[in-house]
Protein backbone atom coordinates (compact mmCIF):
# COMPACT_ATOMS: atom_id res chain seq x y z
CA UNK A 1 0.00 0.00 0.00
CA UNK A 2 2.48 2.71 1.10
CA UNK A 3 4.54 1.36 -2.07
CA UNK A 4 1.46 2.11 -4.26
CA UNK A 5 1.10 5.62 -2.73
CA UNK A 6 4.78 6.50 -3.19
CA UNK A 7 4.36 5.85 -6.69
CA UNK A 8 1.29 7.71 -7.19
CA UNK A 9 3.31 10.76 -5.62
CA UNK A 10 6.21 10.45 -7.66
CA UNK A 11 3.91 9.94 -10.59
CA UNK A 12 1.67 13.52 -9.64
CA UNK A 13 5.47 15.24 -9.15
CA UNK A 14 6.23 14.27 -12.54
CA UNK A 15 3.05 15.87 -14.00
CA UNK A 16 3.20 18.84 -12.06
CA UNK A 17 7.13 18.86 -13.33
CA UNK A 18 6.25 18.38 -16.92
CA UNK A 19 3.24 21.03 -16.64
CA UNK A 20 5.32 23.92 -15.24
CA UNK A 21 8.03 23.54 -17.81
CA UNK A 22 5.44 23.52 -20.64
CA UNK A 23 4.24 27.00 -19.27
CA UNK A 24 7.23 28.34 -18.73
CA UNK A 25 8.67 27.70 -22.36
CA UNK A 26 5.07 28.72 -23.43
CA UNK A 27 5.52 31.79 -21.01
CA UNK A 28 8.65 32.41 -23.71
CA UNK A 29 7.30 32.28 -26.27
CA UNK A 30 4.44 34.79 -25.71
CA UNK A 31 7.05 37.00 -24.47
CA UNK A 32 8.94 36.91 -27.85
CA UNK A 33 5.86 37.44 -29.58
CA UNK A 34 4.94 39.87 -27.58
CA UNK A 35 7.89 42.08 -27.49
CA UNK A 36 7.22 43.70 -30.97
CA UNK A 37 3.61 44.18 -29.87
CA UNK A 38 4.96 45.93 -26.75
CA UNK A 39 7.72 48.38 -29.20
CA UNK A 40 7.08 51.65 -29.81
CA UNK A 41 8.67 52.21 -32.70
CA UNK A 42 12.17 54.31 -33.37
CA UNK A 43 11.84 56.38 -30.02
CA UNK A 44 14.04 57.51 -27.47
CA UNK A 45 14.77 55.90 -23.91
CA UNK A 46 15.08 57.68 -20.59
CA UNK A 47 16.66 56.27 -17.47
CA UNK A 48 19.72 54.82 -19.41
CA UNK A 49 21.31 54.44 -15.96
CA UNK A 50 19.23 51.68 -16.18
CA UNK A 51 20.91 49.76 -18.77
CA UNK A 52 24.56 50.44 -17.35
CA UNK A 53 26.99 47.41 -17.37
CA UNK A 54 26.06 45.75 -13.61
CA UNK A 55 29.67 45.08 -12.85
CA UNK A 56 32.90 44.48 -14.50
CA UNK A 57 32.37 40.78 -15.08
CA UNK A 58 29.41 41.32 -17.08
CA UNK A 59 31.10 44.68 -19.36
CA UNK A 60 33.75 42.35 -20.05
CA UNK A 61 31.26 39.86 -21.87
CA UNK A 62 29.80 42.59 -23.68
CA UNK A 63 26.83 41.75 -21.10
CA UNK A 64 26.59 38.99 -22.32
CA UNK A 65 25.10 37.20 -18.77
CA UNK A 66 21.73 36.52 -18.60
CA UNK A 67 22.29 33.10 -18.83
CA UNK A 68 24.79 33.00 -16.37
CA UNK A 69 24.83 31.22 -12.87
CA UNK A 70 25.79 31.85 -9.47
CA UNK A 71 26.78 35.41 -9.70
CA UNK A 72 24.76 37.83 -8.13
CA UNK A 73 25.04 41.23 -10.23
CA UNK A 74 23.80 38.95 -13.46
CA UNK A 75 20.55 39.10 -11.80
CA UNK A 76 20.17 43.17 -13.16
CA UNK A 77 19.78 41.30 -17.01
CA UNK A 78 17.41 38.64 -15.79
CA UNK A 79 15.92 38.19 -11.99
CA UNK A 80 15.37 34.68 -12.16
CA UNK A 81 19.43 34.05 -11.82
CA UNK A 82 18.85 34.95 -8.26
CA UNK A 83 17.46 30.61 -8.04
CA UNK A 84 21.04 29.92 -9.06
CA UNK A 85 23.09 31.50 -5.85
CA UNK A 86 24.37 28.83 -3.98
CA UNK A 87 25.62 30.90 -1.00
CA UNK A 88 25.34 34.72 0.45
CA UNK A 89 27.31 37.11 -1.79
CA UNK A 90 28.14 40.85 -2.11
CA UNK A 91 29.77 43.04 -4.42
CA UNK A 92 30.87 46.56 -5.32
CA UNK A 93 31.07 48.28 -8.78
CA UNK A 94 32.81 51.31 -9.86
CA UNK A 95 33.10 52.86 -13.20
CA UNK A 96 35.07 55.61 -14.32
CA UNK A 97 33.36 56.95 -17.26
CA UNK A 98 34.79 59.41 -20.57
CA UNK A 99 33.62 62.37 -19.82
CA UNK A 100 34.20 63.13 -16.03
CA UNK A 101 31.16 61.01 -14.89
CA UNK A 102 31.39 57.72 -12.57
CA UNK A 103 28.85 55.03 -11.38
CA UNK A 104 29.00 52.38 -8.59
CA UNK A 105 27.06 49.74 -7.50
CA UNK A 106 26.56 47.24 -4.45
CA UNK A 107 24.61 43.83 -5.02
CA UNK A 108 23.51 41.48 -2.09
CA UNK A 109 22.01 38.50 -2.31
CA UNK A 110 21.57 35.15 -1.50
CA UNK A 111 19.73 32.03 -3.31
CA UNK A 112 16.33 33.56 -4.32
CA UNK A 113 16.75 37.34 -3.35
CA UNK A 114 18.23 39.86 -4.11
CA UNK A 115 19.21 43.56 -3.71
CA UNK A 116 20.75 46.24 -5.86
CA UNK A 117 21.75 49.47 -5.31
CA UNK A 118 23.25 51.95 -7.80
CA UNK A 119 24.55 55.78 -8.10
CA UNK A 120 25.22 57.92 -11.50
CA UNK A 121 26.62 61.17 -11.44
CA UNK A 122 27.37 62.72 -14.92
CA UNK A 123 29.84 65.54 -13.05
CA UNK A 124 30.19 69.27 -12.41
CA UNK A 125 29.20 71.85 -15.45
CA UNK A 126 29.14 75.84 -14.38
CA UNK A 127 26.00 77.32 -15.08
CA UNK A 128 25.44 81.31 -15.89
CA UNK A 129 22.32 81.82 -13.07
CA UNK A 130 21.14 85.81 -14.22
CA UNK A 131 24.67 87.26 -13.62
CA UNK A 132 26.28 84.78 -11.08
CA UNK A 133 27.90 81.75 -12.38
CA UNK A 134 27.42 78.37 -10.23
CA UNK A 135 28.87 75.10 -10.39
CA UNK A 136 26.59 72.37 -10.26
CA UNK A 137 26.32 68.47 -10.55
CA UNK A 138 24.68 67.85 -14.27
CA UNK A 139 22.58 64.95 -13.74
CA UNK A 140 22.88 62.32 -10.23
CA UNK A 141 20.89 59.06 -10.66
CA UNK A 142 19.90 56.77 -7.87
CA UNK A 143 17.52 53.39 -7.98
CA UNK A 144 17.09 50.27 -6.25
CA UNK A 145 15.72 46.99 -6.66
CA UNK A 146 14.76 44.37 -5.19
CA UNK A 147 14.27 40.54 -6.73
CA UNK A 148 13.14 37.53 -5.87
CA UNK A 149 13.24 34.19 -7.49
CA UNK A 150 12.15 29.98 -6.80
CA UNK A 151 12.73 26.58 -9.56
CA UNK A 152 10.33 24.16 -10.76
CA UNK A 153 12.26 21.58 -12.11
CA UNK A 154 14.65 22.97 -14.48
CA UNK A 155 12.87 26.09 -14.64
CA UNK A 156 13.75 29.39 -12.66
CA UNK A 157 11.59 32.18 -13.03
CA UNK A 158 12.06 35.80 -11.29
CA UNK A 159 10.40 38.68 -10.97
CA UNK A 160 12.08 42.32 -9.46
CA UNK A 161 10.60 45.85 -8.58
CA UNK A 162 12.81 48.87 -9.25
CA UNK A 163 13.10 52.43 -8.28
CA UNK A 164 14.71 55.40 -10.16
CA UNK A 165 15.02 59.11 -8.74
CA UNK A 166 17.16 61.47 -11.22
CA UNK A 167 18.05 65.20 -11.24
CA UNK A 168 19.39 67.57 -13.30
CA UNK A 169 21.36 70.27 -12.40
CA UNK A 170 20.04 70.18 -9.03
CA UNK A 171 17.36 71.37 -9.64
CA UNK A 172 14.19 69.37 -11.55
CA UNK A 173 14.12 65.86 -10.38
CA UNK A 174 11.74 62.65 -11.48
CA UNK A 175 10.96 59.23 -10.59
CA UNK A 176 9.95 56.12 -11.90
CA UNK A 177 8.99 52.66 -10.91
CA UNK A 178 8.99 49.08 -13.19
CA UNK A 179 9.65 45.65 -12.96
CA UNK A 180 11.54 42.97 -14.46
CA UNK A 181 10.15 39.28 -15.15
CA UNK A 182 12.50 36.69 -16.10
CA UNK A 183 13.26 32.89 -16.65
CA UNK A 184 16.23 30.72 -17.29
CA UNK A 185 16.70 26.79 -18.01
CA UNK A 186 19.06 24.19 -18.09
CA UNK A 187 18.29 22.46 -21.34
CA UNK A 188 21.51 19.95 -20.95
CA UNK A 189 24.51 20.03 -18.14
CA UNK A 190 26.26 22.17 -20.28
CA UNK A 191 23.82 24.78 -22.11
CA UNK A 192 21.53 27.26 -20.47
CA UNK A 193 18.84 29.66 -22.14
CA UNK A 194 17.22 32.54 -20.89
CA UNK A 195 14.66 35.09 -21.64
CA UNK A 196 13.86 38.67 -19.78
CA UNK A 197 11.42 41.12 -19.74
CA UNK A 198 13.19 44.29 -18.64
CA UNK A 199 12.08 48.09 -17.28
CA UNK A 200 8.26 47.59 -18.15
CA UNK A 201 7.26 51.07 -15.73
CA UNK A 202 6.29 53.87 -15.71
CA UNK A 203 7.97 57.21 -17.79
CA UNK A 204 10.90 59.52 -16.49
CA UNK A 205 9.28 62.67 -16.14
CA UNK A 206 10.68 65.92 -15.82
CA UNK A 207 8.29 69.06 -14.97
CA UNK A 208 6.08 68.20 -18.05
CA UNK A 209 8.09 66.08 -20.31
CA UNK A 210 8.73 62.47 -19.97
CA UNK A 211 10.26 59.42 -22.08
CA UNK A 212 9.68 55.87 -21.42
CA UNK A 213 12.86 54.05 -19.48
CA UNK A 214 14.63 51.78 -21.73
CA UNK A 215 12.36 48.35 -22.01
CA UNK A 216 14.65 45.65 -23.04
CA UNK A 217 13.36 42.07 -24.02
CA UNK A 218 16.81 39.90 -23.41
CA UNK A 219 17.47 36.76 -25.11
CA UNK A 220 20.36 35.08 -24.01
CA UNK A 221 22.28 31.66 -24.14
CA UNK A 222 25.21 30.21 -22.61
CA UNK A 223 27.20 26.90 -23.32
CA UNK A 224 30.53 25.01 -21.89
CA UNK A 225 32.73 24.61 -24.84
CA UNK A 226 35.50 22.96 -22.88
CA UNK A 227 36.05 21.26 -19.47
CA UNK A 228 39.13 20.22 -17.95
CA UNK A 229 41.73 22.51 -16.40
CA UNK A 230 40.83 25.31 -18.73
CA UNK A 231 37.18 25.36 -19.29
CA UNK A 232 35.88 27.78 -21.87
CA UNK A 233 32.50 29.07 -21.60
CA UNK A 234 30.56 30.96 -24.57
CA UNK A 235 27.82 32.90 -24.17
CA UNK A 236 25.50 35.20 -26.94
CA UNK A 237 22.73 37.71 -26.09
CA UNK A 238 19.83 39.02 -27.90
CA UNK A 239 18.68 42.40 -26.17
CA UNK A 240 16.03 44.13 -28.05
CA UNK A 241 15.02 47.21 -27.33
CA UNK A 242 11.57 48.06 -27.65
CA UNK A 243 11.82 52.10 -27.42
CA UNK A 244 13.91 52.17 -30.19
CA UNK A 245 13.01 49.03 -32.39
CA UNK A 246 16.37 47.97 -32.21
CA UNK A 247 18.37 44.59 -31.42
CA UNK A 248 21.57 44.87 -30.40
CA UNK A 249 23.25 41.21 -30.47
CA UNK A 250 26.37 40.68 -28.11
CA UNK A 251 28.79 37.37 -27.47
CA UNK A 252 31.31 37.13 -24.74
CA UNK A 253 33.68 34.18 -24.17
CA UNK A 254 35.13 33.46 -20.98
CA UNK A 255 38.28 30.81 -19.81
CA UNK A 256 39.78 29.69 -16.50
CA UNK A 257 42.81 28.88 -15.82
CA UNK A 258 43.48 28.03 -12.35
CA UNK A 259 42.34 31.01 -9.96
CA UNK A 260 42.26 33.59 -13.08
CA UNK A 261 39.89 34.29 -15.51
CA UNK A 262 39.93 35.63 -18.78
CA UNK A 263 37.08 37.54 -20.73
CA UNK A 264 36.44 39.34 -24.23
CA UNK A 265 33.07 40.38 -25.61
CA UNK A 266 31.83 42.28 -28.16
CA UNK A 267 28.56 44.43 -28.63
CA UNK A 268 26.78 45.66 -31.57
CA UNK A 269 24.30 48.44 -32.54
CA UNK A 270 26.54 49.85 -29.23
CA UNK A 271 27.36 54.07 -30.22
CA UNK A 272 30.19 53.94 -27.52
CA UNK A 273 31.40 50.27 -26.75
CA UNK A 274 31.80 47.70 -29.15
CA UNK A 275 35.13 45.83 -28.13
CA UNK A 276 35.32 44.48 -24.08
CA UNK A 277 38.04 42.87 -22.26
CA UNK A 278 38.26 42.03 -18.86
CA UNK A 279 39.96 39.63 -16.21
CA UNK A 280 39.47 38.44 -13.10
CA UNK A 281 41.34 36.67 -10.18
CA UNK A 282 39.30 34.66 -6.66
CA UNK A 283 40.97 33.36 -3.67
CA UNK A 284 38.79 31.68 -1.04
CA UNK A 285 35.37 33.65 -1.48
CA UNK A 286 36.99 36.99 -2.22
CA UNK A 287 36.76 38.60 -6.45
CA UNK A 288 38.38 41.03 -8.03
CA UNK A 289 37.22 41.69 -11.35
CA UNK A 290 38.28 44.24 -13.93
CA UNK A 291 36.91 45.17 -17.10
CA UNK A 292 38.18 47.47 -20.18
CA UNK A 293 35.85 49.28 -22.86
CA UNK A 294 37.33 50.51 -25.75
CA UNK A 295 35.17 53.46 -26.51
CA UNK A 296 34.86 54.92 -30.24
CA UNK A 297 36.37 57.86 -31.14
CA UNK A 298 36.68 58.97 -27.76
CA UNK A 299 38.55 57.31 -24.66
CA UNK A 300 38.01 54.26 -23.06
CA UNK A 301 35.88 53.30 -19.75
CA UNK A 302 36.79 50.64 -17.15
CA UNK A 303 35.31 48.96 -14.50
CA UNK A 304 36.07 47.22 -11.38
CA UNK A 305 34.40 44.83 -9.08
CA UNK A 306 35.34 43.53 -5.67
CA UNK A 307 32.80 40.73 -4.53
CA UNK A 308 32.51 38.17 -1.95
CA UNK A 309 30.93 35.00 -1.66
CA UNK A 310 30.46 34.04 1.94
CA UNK A 311 30.87 29.93 2.26
CA UNK A 312 28.89 27.06 3.72
CA UNK A 313 28.85 23.20 3.75
CA UNK A 314 27.18 21.87 0.66
CA UNK A 315 23.95 20.75 1.44
CA UNK A 316 23.04 16.61 0.16
CA UNK A 317 21.09 17.55 -2.67
CA UNK A 318 24.44 19.81 -4.03
CA UNK A 319 26.27 16.56 -2.90
CA UNK A 320 24.50 14.04 -4.77
CA UNK A 321 23.99 16.01 -7.92
CA UNK A 322 28.16 16.56 -7.76
CA UNK A 323 28.57 12.56 -7.60
CA UNK A 324 26.28 12.40 -10.27
CA UNK A 325 28.19 14.60 -12.45
CA UNK A 326 31.46 13.31 -11.69
CA UNK A 327 30.49 9.77 -12.80
CA UNK A 328 30.31 10.50 -16.13
CA UNK A 329 32.85 13.92 -16.46
CA UNK A 330 29.81 16.50 -16.59
CA UNK A 331 28.03 18.62 -14.29
CA UNK A 332 24.48 17.41 -13.65
CA UNK A 333 21.49 20.14 -14.39
CA UNK A 334 20.82 20.21 -10.22
CA UNK A 335 24.16 21.27 -9.47
CA UNK A 336 24.32 24.11 -12.45
CA UNK A 337 21.63 25.81 -10.44
CA UNK A 338 23.64 25.48 -7.38
CA UNK A 339 26.51 27.02 -9.42
CA UNK A 340 28.05 24.42 -11.38
CA UNK A 341 30.82 23.59 -9.11
CA UNK A 342 32.32 19.66 -8.94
Amino acid sequence: MTNDLQLGYNSMDKQTNTFIIKAGLTALLAAALTAPVLAGGAGVSGGLTLIEAAGARAAALGEAVSATADDVTTAVYNPAALATLTSPQISFSYQKGIAGDSSGRLHLGRRNLGLAVSYYTAGDVDLLDGTTVRTVNAQTDLSASLGGAFTRGRLAFGGAVKFLSSQLAESNRATAFAIDLGIRSDITPRFRVSSALQNLGTKLKFVDEGDPLPRIFRVGAEFQATQGRAPLTISAEAPYFLNEAEIRPAIGAEIHVGPMAFRAGYRTGSQIEGLSLGAGISAGGLVLDYAFGFVQDLSDRQRITLGFKFGGAPSATLASAKRSGESNGMLSPIALFNGGEK
